[in-house]
């Protein structure tokens, strides 16, 4: 009930809900009245002219109002707003311009109970004047009230009074609805990231989601059960989860060549088995470890065996039979050489393992020409194909010379440097002028005319004068690093490993030998 006490009044019913949280308040506004004889409601007259305010009481539904009692909601009036007649429209439209003494004819009643928007409701407004206190008149109102910034005007015409009035009843910040009892707080804080719509509802701030927007929306594709974030466009992945998006599985730490579909799995690819998916079941297929057309065959995870073609031996078929009669060193050449090896053949041989007999016997090479070949002699040798000693034709004219000498005078032969004997038929052996190169041995042949040379390890050639690469190409098995040093090389063998070659295997070469007549070397 509303009941306003000036010179007029009038009743408004409100239906009164529970206290749920609700807060606003009523506003009144007069905007003119006009009493032009000066009456009372009694009928009687005014001294000079009325003197007239007004007086607002708010009170809870009744069926029957009742303009007695107390004002349960709250009461306001206003200052003397003037005689018998006054307009307040030019004093504010919302209640400025009048002062704290109320003089621009606004009143304003705060509560705190839900607003009944859908019932309607009668207000008291008695009009009085200031000494006497006598009612001018009272008014009976019955309207809907929407909450809201809009004002709602009324017009009154009574036997004494003509009124002229707007009613309005606003939210307090941070209550919305059509009853004021909707509560909502805009923050972007640990409790929330949201605003407030026009009807009270969070409006979640970009990134955030839920009923408090307190949940951040994760970066767009990120697991819904194996990722979630603090922050917006975040994707942190749970234990056992990897991923840009945390959809991937981690596997079983050591997985090798394996997947999973839980964490912690190793399921192994095909062809690979063990705990860790590192044995390979198909050596043969991934590494193809037999060369020179040997036939590999899968024996054990990680484990083969070759069949090798005829003339290559070796794990991996990849030694050729070089110089199998002799009992030197063999060199694995098999990216220069086809057939993994190269024979370097002794004087008056020739062919890929010294077979054939050659027509330059003590040469370095022979060239063929037009009609014919020309042989590029070795040191102490000559003739057309290199097979007249220069050593025996020395020999030869100095036993004929002191012959002659000692036919002659009957005297002892007078021996050059290097020959001796009674008639200086010792001349220099073939080893005396130290033929061998880098520390090779040189030894005499059988036929005590030819020299021979024993080369250390890393060297070869007749006079030892070819420098090998003993890492070029890798001897070391399991493809593992070849370091060479001085005459020797060392390989860095794996876990699992030994032996010079990391296969503990005995040296290809040793008791070989090419199968020409004479001395061959094996490189």
């Amino acid at each position: 009930i509303l009941e306003f006490t000036s010179s007029s009044s009038g009743l408004s019913c409100l239906l009164l809900l529970p206290d749920v949280g609700a807060a606003g308040v009523f506003e009144l506004q007069i905007r003119h009245f006009q009493n032009p004889h000066g009456h009372l409601q009694s009928g009687k007259c005014c001294d000079l002219r009325c003197d007239t305010f007004f007086h607002a009481c708010l009170k809870e539904y009744q069926a029957r109002v009742i303009p007695t009692g107390a004002c349960t909601f709250g009461s306001d009036s206003t200052g003397v707003l003037g005689g018998n007649s006054q307009s307040l429209r030019n004093r504010g439209n919302d209640g400025g311009g009048g002062g704290e003494d109320g003089t621009n004819g606004h009143i304003a009643i705060p509560f705190k109970f839900a607003w009944p928007v859908s019932t309607g409701g009668c207000a008291s407004i008695p009009v009085w004047l200031p000494r006497e206190q006598a009612k001018l008149q009272r008014v009976l109102l019955s309207s809907m009230l929407n909450p809201g910034e809009q004002w709602q005007k009324f017009h009154h015409h009574g036997r004494v009074l003509t009124l002229e009035y707007r009613l309005r009843f606003r939210c307090d910040a941070n209550y919305y609805g059509p009853f004021c009892n909707k509560f909502c707080r805009a923050r972007d804080d640990f409790f929330g990231h949201f605003s407030c719509d026009p009807s009270g509802f969070k409006v979640c701030m970009e990134g955030w989601t839920g009923p408090e927007c307190k949940e951040a929306v994760c970066r767009q594709g990120c697991h819904q059960a194996h990722g979630s974030c603090t922050v917006p466009g975040e994707c942190k992945c749970h234990y056992g989860w990897t991923g840009p998006f945390c959809d991937q599985c981690e596997t079983f730490p050591g997985c090798v060549y394996g997947s999973c579909t839980e964490p912690w799995q190793c399921v192994c690819d095909v062809n690979w088995g063990g705990l860790l998916c590192n044995k390979d079941l198909n050596y043969c297929g991934t590494h193809q470890p037999c060369k020179n057309g040997g036939t590999c065959t899968n024996t054990e995870p990680n484990e083969y065996q070759c069949e090798c073609q005829e003339g290559f031996r070796g794990r991996n078929c990849d030694i050729g039979e070089c110089c199998p009669r002799f009992p030197g060193s063999c060199l694995q050449q098999t990216s220069e050489a086809p057939g993994g090896f190269r024979c370097l053949c002794p004087p008056g041989w020739t062919g890929r393992t010294c077979q054939l007999a050659s027509v330059c016997i003590h040469a370095r090479s022979c060239r063929n020409l037009i009609g014919g070949y020309l042989c590029d002699c070795l040191p102490g040798w000559t003739g057309p194909n290199c097979d007249i000693s220069t050593y025996e034709r020395t020999q030869n004219k100095t036993k004929k010379k002191n012959r002659k000498k000692r036919n002659e005078s009957g005297s002892r032969c007078s021996c050059p440097p290097g020959f001796s004997g009674k008639f200086c038929q010792s001349g220099p052996g073939p080893c005396d002028s130290a033929p061998c190169l880098h520390g090779g041995q040189c030894t005499v042949e059988q036929d005590g005319r030819t020299a021979a040379c024993n080369c250390p390890t890393g060297r070869s050639g007749l006079l030892c004068e070819v420098t090998l690469d003993l890492c070029d190409p890798n001897p070391c098995q399991q493809g593992v690093q070849c370091h060479s040093a001085e005459g020797r090389y060392i390989c860095a063998c794996p876990d699992g490993f030994y032996g010079n070659e990391c296969a503990s295997l005995k040296s290809p070469c040793i008791g070989q030998h090419c199968p020409g007549k004479r001395k061959t070397v094996c490189i």
